[in-house]
């Protein structure tokens, strides 16, 4: 892996991965100490992800203005100025302020770096996986480090990361990388509005099927198959082991596989797994869990990397960061439906849910089979 790689892998870990982790284990620290009601997380919750999904779309069109490293730069810039005026902040409008910027610098961060690796497979399975890892370790971070209503420690320790990775981003640069995001600025930095629809649909609809299992499975697995809390727990544990070895394994091996062989079993063994998780005993249907993490694992840096078949590689930066706030919607939409209907008809219905949305992921994979035409309307 060369220095480039490894510094994107560390952003993607200290910046985007940790506080997904942390954010949520952080949340009684932060609300004692601003005497917060609890449905503030969801305040919390809805104003980073706005950002963020702003994040995706302020890249693509900075991604025609600058050279794709310059905005990993700035971005991680932010990022550090965002996260100490969150360590700083006095008053709870205040810590609204920091962590709405925050969410802004990460939404440009998830869009550069996926922009800058799409077409290095490897390094997009290293780049997820990274993800995943900072995830696991932003509870233990908070653990280690909040006590009561101390909730800074936690910030203190993500904001030295972002220092550390803003540091890294000024040092380290790749030769011909610069040149090479000149030339493509120079050519025509557009795509087929039908494509860029496409692409963007594409990969909401994935993180709808992804994100359902992960947020609904301990619900569905405790309240409907009655399943012992704990081995729930260990359960939903499992789907994000497996989700960081699958990762590990494209990062190790993606360069062998055929990407489209690799999406399709992906979908295949998706929908069996949440098949099983809603028609088989309740004792075999935990197992599906791994399987759905395992399946979940390749598809993302799948999607970045077909991208540039998809669009050309001029227009790859811009629909990457329409594709990327259009990732960040998608799930919490689906989450929201799903849970409107388990509300109205029982928390059994949360299984074919996630089955539909799967399919429904599925059928819209079929078109990336082949190039699409880049010609006609231009993405705005």
């Amino acid at each position: 892996m060369t220095r480039t790689a490894a510094l994107r892998v560390a952003i993607f870990i200290a910046v985007l991965g940790v506080p997904d982790g942390a954010v949520g284990v952080m949340w009684p620290a932060l609300r004692s100490a601003f005497h917060r009601p609890l449905g503030d997380l969801g305040v919390l919750v809805v104003l980073m992800t706005v950002l963020y999904v702003a994040g995706g779309i302020v890249f693509s069109r900075l991604s025609h203005l600058f050279a794709v490293s310059t905005v990993i730069r700035m971005s991680c810039v932010l990022s550090l100025v965002s996260t100490v005026a969150w360590l700083a902040a006095p008053t709870w409008p205040a810590v609204l302020g920091a962590v709405a910027a925050f969410g802004l610098a990460r939404g440009v961060i998830d869009s550069a770096v996926n922009a800058a690796s799409a077409g290095r497979i490897r390094e997009l399975g290293w780049l997820h996986a990274g993800w995943a890892v900072g995830g696991t370790l932003g509870p233990l971070l908070v653990a280690a480090t909040v006590t009561g209503s101390q909730w800074r420690g936690a910030v203190a320790v993500i904001t030295v990361l972002s220092a550390a990775v803003t540091i890294g981003a000024f040092l380290v640069s790749e030769p011909g990388v610069v040149a090479a995001e000149q030339r493509n600025r120079e050519r025509s930095a557009s795509a087929p509005i039908a494509v860029t629809l496409l692409v963007a649909g594409v990969f909401a609809l994935y993180t709808a099927a992804e994100a359902g299992p992960v947020v609904w499975g301990y619900t569905y697995l405790v309240d409907e198959r009655h399943l012992d809390a704990t081995a729930a727990a260990f359960g939903i544990a499992s789907l994000w082991l497996a989700l960081v070895a699958g990762r590990v394994a494209l990062g190790a091996a993606g360069h062998r596989v055929d990407e489209m062989k690799l999406l399709t079993w992906c979908c295949a063994v998706l929908i069996a797994a949440l098949m099983v998780l809603w028609l088989a005993p309740t004792a075999i249907a935990v197992i599906a869990l791994p399987l759905i993490g395992l399946a979940s694992a390749p598809v993302f840096p799948l999607l970045i990397n077909r991208t540039p078949a998809m669009v050309g590689p001029a227009a790859t930066a811009r629909v990457v960061g329409i594709a990327v706030a259009a990732a960040a919607v998608g799930g919490p939409v689906a989450v929201f439906i799903e849970g409107r209907i388990a509300d109205a008809v029982g928390v059994w219905a949360i299984a074919p849910c996630l089955v539909i949305a799967a399919v429904v992921f599925a059928v819209f994979c079929v078109p990336l089979g082949s190039p699409m035409s880049r010609a006609g309307s231009s993405c705005t």
